[in-house]
């Protein structure tokens, strides 16, 4: 602000160099040399400490100056030393003072018959051992931990304490400290304090904290759990079993083993179709399994595993695993902007009729993700009926939490067909539409809404 007025100032400064029938006048010298606090003060010696560091100064100027230091300025040195008019930056640039007392300069700004003295004090440079970072919050898994360090110590030393049982040395410079973290299955969150002294003066010490989660195992399908076989087999593998239904595949679909995941995906090679079509896709129909419904409706969690195939532009939605025919759920590509979106349609009243409903809203949870072709992305939408709240992870990070009230509203059928696609969605006359080209390598339904470690859990498994 202080800057702003001062161009200002300048400005009109300028301006009234001239007089009113435009002829050139004069011109007013303008020169201003404002100090690190934004105020031009010369009274009082500008006080820095000992360590390595910069003192900037801004120089505004109508002509030509020039900068100096004075004779004693050992350990300083200038960034410029001359300028034109306009608004420069100027640094006084001070080396560590290890000189062993207090040492000054005097910086001397200079144009025409103005003058700025500006006196800087710097202090002996004291012992610091000073961590870049002082806290660490790690999830449960083994990892490494870098914990660097600026000092101007040539030796200092740490103790880990209690900790020691599950932090270990990798590495350790004079700059930082590379510590191997065990994996947490106790159940219980584990803390670290870390004392780190300095060798020569032990009075110079400080502390780093590091906190880590636990890890759980991942949990186990319990709706559904899709299972890829040769030659265009699937299976539900959860408690559930329910029908894998082939009978709407196409030449276009195929199975093959992969090596990275260490088991049978699901290739759908068509281009990606916004209108019905009759083949193409897998159904899993629910219409009889009214368990399978009601695991829904109480709350649930949707795992998939995918890669995408195709190129096109957003402008229509694309839909890999979904029910979300008026109603349902599913994981789709938004219209907007293809990123990964789960929908959760709810607050309906149920007519009596089936599983129809009237009223409700649709619940976007748009993840900000938008994958990339041939690459592959774990995503899962938790919700909590109880807690009111749905949430959206990829690749083991919660990307959206949405609050999503009321019953759970199922897809709309005009002829009374629920299913759940995989590889295109339902319409309302049992057909697919919003198709997918890629890779699908898990499908998975859960009765519970997972949390967030088991989400965690589960992404480990295939990152």
């Amino acid at each position: 602000m202080k800057r702003n007025l001062l161009l200002i100032a300048i400005t009109c400064l300028l301006m009234a160099a001239c007089n009113s029938g435009g002829e050139n006048l004069e011109r007013v010298p303008i020169f201003k040399v404002l100090g690190p606090t934004g105020t031009v003060s010369t009274d009082a010696p500008i006080a820095i400490d000992g360590k390595a560091q910069e003192v900037s100064f801004r120089v505004y100027a109508s002509g030509k100056w020039e900068a100096s230091l004075s004779e004693n300025a050992t350990g300083f040195s200038l960034s410029d030393t001359s300028g034109a008019a306009g608004d420069t930056s100027v640094k006084v640039v001070a080396a560590a003072n290890r000189s062993g007392a207090t040492r000054s300069a005097t910086v001397t700004f200079v144009m025409n018959d103005s003058v700025y003295a500006y006196t800087i004090e710097q202090e002996e440079e004291q012992p610091y051992l000073d961590p870049v970072k002082l806290s660490f919050v790690l999830s449960g898994y083994a990892q490494e931990l870098n914990i660097a360090i600026e000092t101007n110590q040539d030796s200092w030393t740490y103790d880990l304490g209690d900790a020691s049982a599950w932090l270990t040395e990798r590495s350790k410079d004079n700059s930082s400290l590379v510590l191997a973290v065990a994996e947490n299955k106790t159940g219980d969150v584990r803390n670290a304090r870390i004392k780190i002294w300095s060798a020569l003066h032990p009075e110079v010490f400080t502390f780093v904290t590091v906190e880590q989660d636990w890890i759980i195992d991942a949990p186990v399908a319990d709706l559904l759990d899709v299972v890829f076989g040769e030659n265009c087999a699937a299976s539900d593998a959860s408690a559930m079993k329910m029908t894998i239904d082939g009978s709407c595949l196409d030449a276009t679909v195929s199975t093959q083993y992969s090596e990275r995941y260490g088991r049978w995906v699901a290739v759908f090679s068509a281009e990606p179709v916004k209108a019905a079509h009759d083949t193409g896709f897998w159904k899993i129909p629910y219409t009889t399994r009214t368990d399978f419904a009601e695991g829904l409706e109480d709350g649930y969690s949707m795992e998939l595993l995918f890669a995408r195939g195709d190129t096109q532009a957003p402008g229509s939605q694309i839909k890999p695993f979904a029910s979300t025919q008026a109603g349902g759920t599913g994981m789709c590509f938004r219209a907007a902007t293809h990123e990964i979106n789960w929908e959760i349609h709810s607050g309906g009243t149920r007519t009596g009729d089936g599983y129809k409903f009237k009223g409700g809203k649709w619940n976007e949870l748009y993840s900000g993700v938008v994958p990339q072709k041939d690459t592959f992305y774990h995503t899962v939408l938790t919700w909590d009926k109880a807690e009111g709240k749905a949430r959206c992870y990829v690749n083991g990070e919660l990307t959206t939490t949405l609050n999503v009230t009321g019953n759970f509203d199922h897809m709309v059928s005009n002829v009374n067909a629920y299913w759940f696609g995989l590889g295109a969605d339902p319409n309302a006359s049992d057909k697919g539409e919003l198709s997918f080209q890629g890779t699908i390598v898990l499908a998975r339904i859960y009765d519970d809404p997972l949390s967030s470690q088991q989400v965690n859990a589960l992404y480990k498994l295939v990152e």
